[in-house]
């Protein structure tokens, strides 16, 4: 229904991780329902070829895309980042913390390093940008501002197919048997604990925004 339509082209929409993949495809349905939406990469050459994608479709307003250079890894760059928020758009509506990595190779047998990399990417990566962002979330927006933090199935401690995947000493268990089986998405994003973490922050450091909330009716 018409009136039940909250968003518009003055919704800020920021997508991390947008340049492939599942990212990708929240930027484009964002994108298509008129929200004003801020793709980013670590790489700028993929961010702004996925950009370009996305102008090709007649169905989205190119006026409404727009694109950053972001790495979750990188204080600087974060900071960087939010500065252009600020000085752009002046506020967000919308975070879509969606950037993250995994290590397939290392997934039956996973090293220190592996699991280094995985933490300090997909939990402190997505932190530093909740923290960084926070201040430039419109709360007080009639439909508050809201945060949404992508995870795959194996990041639930209490998920069948992670408690199967932990109880299995093959190999066998790859990222690729996994996503046949229906039950990983494109990434091995942090465990549940991490986004409960992220959720308490966010509750935390400033009301009126829904930590995890799925972006509703979009």
């Amino acid at each position: 229904m018409a009136d039940s339509q909250w968003w518009s082209k003055d919704t800020i929409a920021v997508v991390t991780g947008s340049n492939k993949g599942l990212g990708f495809a929240i930027a484009q349905g964002l994108a298509l329902k008129g929200v004003t939406t801020i793709l980013t990469s670590r790489d700028e050459q993929r961010g702004l070829a996925a950009l370009n994608s996305l102008k090709k479709d007649q169905k989205i307003n190119p006026e409404t895309l727009h694109f950053h250079v972001l790495d979750v890894r990188s204080p600087s760059s974060i900071q960087n980042f939010a500065k252009w928020i600020e000085t752009k758009f002046n506020g967000v509506d919308i975070l879509v913390n969606n950037a993250g990595i995994s290590r397939n190779d290392h997934l039956g047998n996973p090293t220190v390093e592996s699991s280094k990399d995985v933490i300090s990417t997909n939990y402190y990566g997505t932190r530093m940008v909740i923290e960084c962002l926070l201040p430039f979330l419109r709360s007080q927006s009639p439909h508050g501002s809201r945060i949404t933090n992508v995870s795959s199935a194996t990041s639930r401690m209490d998920s069948k197919l992670c408690t199967k995947w932990q109880r299995s000493s093959s190999r066998t268990w790859s990222m690729a048997n996994l996503e046949k089986k229906g039950g990983l998405g494109s990434l091995e994003h942090t465990t549940i604990a991490y986004l409960n973490s992220l959720s308490m922050l966010t509750q935390e450091r400033w009301h009126g925004i829904s930590p995890n909330k799925v972006v509703k009716s979009l």
